[in-house]
Parts: structure tokens; sequence; C-alpha cells
């Protein structure tokens, strides 16, 4: 059997193509933080990826901030997000296509937010 290596060759470059576009993060995203029983909170998330490197800003009833440390690798998101009386909110998650789940840690409290892309 004889392998047709430019036709192989062209298949794998597209199949990575498409993983690489289907981990993409980048854009707005939203969900609510739960902030009592019966309040929570609408944020937005923009983020822009640029390898394995994140930033964007967070939208929030604050206000807007933005984050420029953080990471992404392996679906597996990082970043800090310093403001008001809150400081310093460390945000990791994972990445799952249609959704992102974040653990969010603020004063020694810890939030799960279901994000989705907004279209």
């Amino acid at each position: 059997m004889k392998i047709n290596y430019p036709v192989s060759l062209t298949v794998i470059g597209f199949l990575s193509l498409c993983f690489t576009a289907i981990q993409d993060v980048s854009g707005k995203w939203s969900g609510y933080l739960k902030l009592t029983n019966r309040d929570s909170a609408r944020l937005v998330y923009n983020f822009n990826v640029n390898k394995e490197k994140l930033s964007g800003s967070l939208e929030g009833p604050d206000g807007t901030v933005s984050f420029t440390d953080g990471s992404i690798k392996d679906s597996i998101l990082s970043f800090h997000v310093m403001g008001g009386a809150e400081g310093d909110a460390l945000h990791t998650g994972k990445y799952y296509g249609d959704s992102i789940i974040l653990q969010v840690g603020i004063h020694e409290m810890a939030y799960v937010i279901k994000l989705v892309r907004v279209k």
C-alpha cells in the first residue's frame, strides 16, 4: 500500500487547525455569581488569547476591570482580577467548548460560575 504523504500532511494540518479553533476561548462570555440565597450578579468576561497567554476584562455591577496575567493550556485557564473591596480574585477553570466553569476565590470564599458564550 502506497501512502500519499501530501494528502496525509494536509489532513493532519486541517485537524490541528480545527482543534485549535475549538480550543479558542477568545470572545465574550457571561454568567452569574451567586452572592447570597437570593442575590446574584451578572458578570461578563472578554477573553483574548495569544498562544498560552490569556488577557481580557471583567464587567460587573461595579464597572470593568482588566487583567493581563492569565494563562491557558490544555483547556485549563487561570488569571487574577484586581478590583475594589474584593481585592485580588484568583480565577481558575476549565473550557468545555460550549461553556467555561470558573472557580473564583474572594476573601477566602470560593464561588463557582458557569460561563456561556455571548452570541
